[in-house]
């Protein structure tokens, strides 16, 4: 599902679900729909999830057998809960009852990675690949999977990959844009982040100011731009890009803040934070591995 498809499959299932109540199917369908509003950010991450659970947990009781619920509770473990191992017995119980379930293969790749096993993560995604070769998804997955290994060339290959597939995919552009940033290819980094900008409708006169600094000051001047943005929007900032900017700003007092702020909200993005490179400025404080202590995660 798309971002504005998500909201009207969760309508239809509900449907589906007023019809007959006692179909599995329906209410697994359901319970992705929600967990799909909750990736894209249309929905409360923590009530898309918690309404997801329930959905699955109804599939499962109706018919245990359901891959689609397991790999919904999966899901919800893994990107919600935090629960470790609770994600990969029901991923991998998803993957029993159906072993060419491409999206069941990349979360489990993903939770992999997620605590520490990169290449056993990566390998399942190239599993992925081999059973469906024009997922723009997939390529995207494999991209992030060298992402985390800090293989940028190789990272920036298959984000490239993605945009051939898809040249309108906003995780890929602004993907492609965060490894040019770590390999310190700053203008490669600002053309891609002003491409990811206009395609999601960011008003004109912003980018051509946001030009402007870059090239009157550079990576530096563009951050703290955009720090001084940020913070006039107080607690409504979103707190783990605020967190990534003060750590390069070498703030690290204010990025362990607001750090702890995606904690106490169970971000989503945070599910990565012990191999992710964006963290790496932090990574060598003794506060990150209480982040991580945090999380039942270990610095990797």
């Amino acid at each position: 599902a798309s971002r504005t498809e998500a909201p009207k499959a969760a309508e239809a299932f509900q449907s589906a679900i007023a019809l007959d109540g006692g179909y599995a199917e329906a209410h697994a369908g359901l319970a992705l729909a929600w967990c799909a509003q909750a990736e894209f950010r249309v929905a409360p991450h923590a009530y898309a999830y918690q309404q997801a659970k329930a959905a699955a947990l109804t599939a499962l009781a109706i018919d245990p057998s359901c891959s689609e619920a397991q790999l919904a509770l999966g899901i919800v473990l893994f990107l919600s809960e935090w629960n470790w191992i609770g994600a990969e017995r029901s991923l991998r119980r998803a993957l029993e009852l159906n072993p060419n379930h491409t999206e069941a293969c990349l979360v489990l790749g993903r939770l992999l990675e997620a605590t520490g096993r990169l290449k056993e993560g990566l390998q399942l995604k190239l599993k992925a690949l081999e059973r469906d070769p024009r997922s723009p998804l997939v390529h995207l997955q494999i991209s992030l999977s060298y992402w985390n290994q800090r293989r940028y060339d190789e990272s920036i290959e298959w984000a490239n990959k993605t945009l051939e597939l898809d040249p309108h995919h906003m995780l890929a552009r602004e993907h492609l844009a965060a490894a040019y940033w770590k390999k310190g290819d700053y203008d490669r980094h600002m053309l891609e982040s002003i491409r990811h900008a206009e395609i999601y409708g960011a008003p004109r006169e912003m980018l051509e100011e946001l030009k402007g600094i870059y090239a009157e000051g550079g990576r530096a001047a563009v951050v703290r731009y955009s720090l001084s943005q940020m913070a006039s929007a107080g607690d409504l900032a979103p707190a783990v890009p605020l967190a990534i900017l003060c750590g390069e700003a070498g703030d690290l007092d204010a990025a362990f803040r607001h750090l702890g702020r995606a904690l106490d909200g169970r971000d989503p993005c945070l599910v990565h934070l012990g191999v992710a490179p964006q963290w790496d400025a932090l990574r060598g404080d003794a506060r990150f591995a209480e982040c991580l202590a945090r999380m039942g995660l270990a610095n990797n």
